[in-house]
């Protein structure tokens, strides 16, 4: 039999779960998250970290605070998990699938930039499996274009191009702490805003539209 992953826990993560449950800080921002999310910060260098449930909901919350809306158009890969997409159709947008690179599986630059249309609001490039696009040159065309990037660095947890960790060049970047990922606890994931209008609508949307 051989496994498809097998998480590596060890001493360290059995000592925050026990911690966390004697400090009964079991629910979202309590002291371990906090520390995580410091972590993230450090890690990435840049952006504020905010834990989330799953990548997937990294990629929910990203789409909710841009106000993707019924009309508008989003950009992704046509290989990627399900998540990429849904999330765009769960705000009632219309996601548009471009071409991958052979060499790099990810997203085809130039085969997105001709996808774009007066509705194209946001681009997701899919960092497969830990490696990405040329994002400097993404950056450039989207900001060219006034489209916001939204990285789906899922399988991405500490890779970087060109010197700076990926999840840090868009607007948004949604990472997976899923089992079967290089950082895990069990689910869970992180959402990184890199820009700062959109603290607001991130911090409301994770607190199910609450504002304290």
């Amino acid at each position: 039999m051989i496994h498809y992953s097998i998480p590596f826990i060890g001493k360290e993560e059995a000592s925050a779960a026990s911690r966390a449950v004697s400090d009964k800080h079991i629910q979202g921002e309590g002291s371990i998250c906090k520390e995580a999310e410091a972590f993230l910060r450090r890690m990435l260098g840049s952006g504020t970290a905010y834990l989330v449930t799953s990548g997937t909901h990294a990629l929910e919350l990203s789409l909710m605070a841009l106000g993707i809306s019924s009309g508008d158009e989003v950009i992704c890969p046509s290989f990627t998990f399900v998540s990429t997409a849904n999330a765009i159709l769960r705000q009632g947008g219309k996601p548009v699938f471009c071409e991958i690179e052979d060499r790099t599986l990810n997203i085809d630059i130039d085969d997105a930039m001709r996808r774009v249309t007066k509705r194209t609001r946001a681009i997701i490039p899919v960092h497969y499996g830990g490696l990405s696009c040329d994002m400097g040159r993404l950056v450039r065309e989207a900001s060219r274009r006034k489209i916001y990037i939204v990285e789906d660095a899922a399988q991405a947890v500490g890779a970087a191009f060109d010197g700076r960790m990926l999840g840090t060049f868009g607007e948004l970047g949604c990472l997976s702490f899923h089992s079967t990922k290089n950082i895990t606890c069990g689910e869970g994931g992180a959402l990184i805003v890199n820009k700062k209008s959109l603290i607001d609508a991130v911090q409301i949307g994770r607190e199910k539209g609450t504002n304290r």
